[in-house]
Parts: structure tokens; C-alpha cells; sequence
């Protein structure tokens, strides 16, 4: 899909539902024997919480570019015109000028570019690129930062950066008269600055800066729920059948091809997702609702996929142990990361059906993954909890069939609480040994937990 419109900073790990390609099926690996438990000797947990591991891995954003965009200067007639088509359509008066500036594609690839760098460092991306080859979401052969460039460089058509209040559009031309493509990106990127403008959509940044990923997705897809909205109304309002037409066209360019199923979806879910949650809200209660939304968004991509659960359905708070004691020495904490039903979802849809993975998922009340690393090599527990006990049994059966459809090594732990708990590992790497004793810790240490209160 071309076209698609940013919204800066730069969207990182999240899941999707819908339709999902299926990638060709991972090397088949041997699992590991476990020993039975009383073989096994259970260590200690460390004394580092998920929440201090997160404080110490979550990468500050440097600043976001200013200067790019012009604060002053001649505005196009047909920038001016669509800021007062959206404005109308919106319901709401900008506050203060927007500076708009029309780039080439090739120089609003190089900008993204810039804004994945600021936002999300090369060490951040190399070591989410070892978490995610180590869970099988990402092929031993890719690269995070690589693939998210190549999506951002080819998809790209338009970004608002709420710390500047600036905006650009691809404008192949320089600038300009705007083709169809343009004029709807620029409608889509206005209604971010008019949102941005009323209520202050730049609050993504400070959750993105404490890595509060799932509540950071779930109010991304909240925004662009609501600039996809307003972008629709624009189109329909707006663009003749002609245009239409051409715009279609254009969307149909950008290959995807060399980026990983995985990073596609994570993507685009903030757009499909969010636009179906703000559409539905808009229909049910009018679209004064969307204002409402944007001042008190969802805190989870559950509620985004059921809306019915918003406000009320608070994801509960979920604990890794420091398991680094069972991995020996060398190791330490490598990424701590919130996985989110939509995260979920995505990951058991590169291998299964799609309804079966959206089933699988659907029953999510809170999940966190924590990886520990040596060198090249990465052992990650995705904990997760659950609404029901039947619903902890369907995520296990279909994560269990997940490893098997690759042949991956992967333990799957359901625990005393109702948690379930997934191991993964390096295959082959310096941590494998020593996982019958993490997982032996690991179900000691639940034994004597109480379930997560929810906050």
C-alpha cells in the first residue's frame, strides 16, 4: 500500500489483524529436551524488576528536526484551500498557521529516515532485532532498522511532527499544484495538526519515551483513526470520480516485498485498526465522540479491536523475574517490551489461520517480554495474562502449534496463577543449556506469586 501517511514519531512494534501473509516457514530447529522438573535444580530470581530493566533500556529520543519547514512564507492556493476544507469538515479552526512544506519522495524518505534514527537509536533497533530473530517474528537474515527504513522509504507520503508543529507532503513536482495522492495526504497530516492543535496528540511522545509501547499503540491508533476518518470524508467530498481513480492507482505502487510480513503489519495497524475503532465511534455517537477519544484515549490495542471494552476493561499490570541467575554469567538485560492482543495476533498469524490467531489473542489482559542477552545470543519470557482460564489454555494450544509449524525451539509454561509464560532462545546459542533451570525458576517463582492487580 503506498501512500500511507506518518505521523511522527516514527510507529514501532505494534500487531495487526486482518489478513496476513504467511512467510515461508522458518529452518526447522530441534527443541531442547526438558528434563523433568524435580531433575532440575530452580535458582533464585534477580532483584531487577521489569519496571527498573525498562527505566535502564528505554533509549531518550533526541530532538526532533526543526528548521526543515519554513516557519513563514507563501502558502499554495491549494495547500490554503484544503486547510479550509478540512477545517470545515473537522468542526474546528486552526489555532495557529501550519507550515506545509512540499518535498520530493526521495527527500521525505531521507527525513523519515532522520526520524527513525532520533527516535529510535541503532543500538535500540540492533537489540530489538536479536529479541525478534529469537521469537521467530523476524527471519534470521533481517534487520529492524533496515526493514522499518524501507518501509518508511517507500510508504511515506506525508508527516506531522507534533513537537514542531510542522508538516510535509511528497510533492514529486517540488511544490506546487497537488496531484490527488498529495491533496489527500494533506488532508489526512492537517487533521493531525488541528487535533495536535485542540488536544495536544503530542502526548504519544512522553509514552514513547518511557517505552509504554501497548498504551503508546493504542493512542497512535486513536489519532490516526481520526486523520484517516476526516481524510475519508475528504475524499468522498472532495476528489471527482477522476481523481478517485488516479489515487487508487497510486496506492497500488511501493513494493513490500523485501520487508518482513511482521514489520508491514505493525505498520499499518495503526491506520486500518484505528480508523475502524474512531469510524465505529463516530457512527454509534456522533463525531463529537472522536473529540472525547482523542482527549481520553484507549490505554490498550484491546480496546482499539473492541471498542465495547473502552473505558472500563484496564489491561492488569504483568511481572517477568529477573531470570539472568539461571542464564549464568555474561548475561544481562537486553529489552523489556508490552505485548499487546494486537501484537499477539500478528505474531501467531505469520503461521496460522488468521481467525484462529485473532481467537487465540482475543482473550489478552496484559503481557510483557523480557529478553536477556549474551553477546549475539537472546533468551526471551513473554508472559502473558488472561481474562479466563480457558482463554490462558487457547493462547497456549495455538502458541504451541506456532513453534511446531516451524519446527522452533520454544517452551510454553502455563502457570499456577493463569499466566502463561513462552520461552524462547537462540537455537544453538551459549543460553540453551541452561533453559530447563530458567523455566524450573521461572515455575517456582509462580508458585509464590500472586496474580497481577490490575492498576
Amino acid at each position: 500500500m503506498a501512500g500511507v501517511a506518518a505521523f511522527v514519531g516514527v510507529a514501532l512494534l505494534a500487531g495487526c489483524t486482518g489478513d496476513r501473509p504467511l512467510r515461508e516457514a522458518a529452518a526447522s530447529l530441534t527443541p531442547v529436551p526438558t528434563p523433568e522438573a524435580s531433575q532440575v535444580r530452580a535458582l533464585p530470581v534477580g532483584e531487577v524488576t521489569t519496571a527498573e530493566a525498562r527505566r535502564t533500556l528505554c533509549p531518550a529520543p533526541g530532538s526532533a528536526e526543526g528548521g526543515s519547514v519554513p516557519d513563514e512564507g507563501p502558502v499554495p492556493a491549494s495547500v490554503r484551500e484544503v486547510e479550509q476544507r478540512i477545517a470545515d469538515i473537522r468542526g474546528l479552526r486552526f489555532l495557529d498557521p501550519v507550515p506545509v512544506r512540499q518535498l520530493t519522495r526521495e527527500e521525505v524518505a531521507d527525513a523519515t529516515g532522520r526520524e527513525l534514527e532520533r527516535s529510535a537509536p541503532a543500538d535500540y533497533l540492533e537489540r530489538k532485532t536479536i529479541v525478534y530473530r529469537t521469537i521467530g517474528v523476524l527471519p534470521e537474515d533481517a534487520s529492524l532498522g533496515e526493514a522499518l527504513r524501507s518501509f518508511l522509504g517507500g510508504q511515506v507520503a506525508g508527516y506531522y511532527v507534533p513537537e514542531t508543529g510542522q508538516l510535509v507532503v511528497v510533492s514529486d513536482g517540488g511544490g506546487g499544484e497537488l496531484d490527488a495522492l498529495g491533496e489527500a495526504t494533506l488532508a489526512h497530516e492537517l487533521t493531525h495538526a488541528l487535533d495536535d492543535q485542540h488536544f495536544d496528540i503530542g502526548r504519544i511522545a512522553s509514552l514513547g519515551a518511557r517505552c509504554k509501547d501497548e498504551q503508546a499503540q493504542a493512542m497512535r491508533a486513536t489519532v490516526e483513526g481520526s486523520a484517516q476518518h476526516f481524510m475519508t470524508r475528504y475524499v468522498v467530498e472532495h476528489l471527482d470520480l477522476a481523481e478517485l481513480g488516479s489515487l487508487a492507482l497510486e496506492q497500488q505502487g511501493g513494493s513490500l516485498e523485501d520487508v518482513p510480513p511482521f514489520v508491514v503489519e505493525m505498520q499499518l495497524w495503526s491506520y486500518t485498526a484505528g480508523q475502524g475503532f474512531v469510524t465505529g465511534l463516530a457512527q454509534a455517537d456522533g463525531e463529537a465522540a472522536i473529540e472525547d477519544v482523542l482527549r481520553n484515549p484507549p490505554v490498550s490495542t484491546e480496546q482499539v479491536l473492541h471498542p465495547e471494552r473502552f473505558p472500563d476493561d484496564a489491561p492488569q499490570q504483568v511481572e517477568v523475574p529477573d531470570l539472568s541467575p539461571a542464564l549464568g554469567e555474561g548475561w544481562s538485560d537486553l529489552d523489556v517490551e508490552d505485548v499487546g492482543e494486537a501484537w499477539l495476533a500478528t505474531m501467531l498469524g505469520l503461521r496460522l489461520d488468521a481467525a484462529d490467531a485473532d481467537a487465540a489473542a482475543a482473550g489478552w489482559d496484559g503481557g510483557v517480554a523480557r529478553s536477556w542477552g549474551a553477546g549475539q545470543d537472546a533468551v526471551t519470557v513473554l508472559r502473558t495474562v488472561w481474562d479466563t482460564p480457558e482463554d490462558a489454555a487457547a493462547f497456549a494450544g495455538a502458541v504451541r502449534r506456532w513453534l511446531a509449524e516451524a519446527g522452533q525451539a520454544g517452551e510454553v509454561v502455563e502457570e499456577p496463577t493463569g499466566a502463561v509464560s513462552v520461552v524462547f532462545w537462540s537455537p544453538g546459542g551459549a543460553g540453551e543449556e541452561r533453559i530447563p533451570t530458567l523455566v524450573a525458576s521461572l515455575r517456582e517463582w509462580s508458585a509464590s506469586a500472586r496474580p497481577a492487580a490490575t492498576p
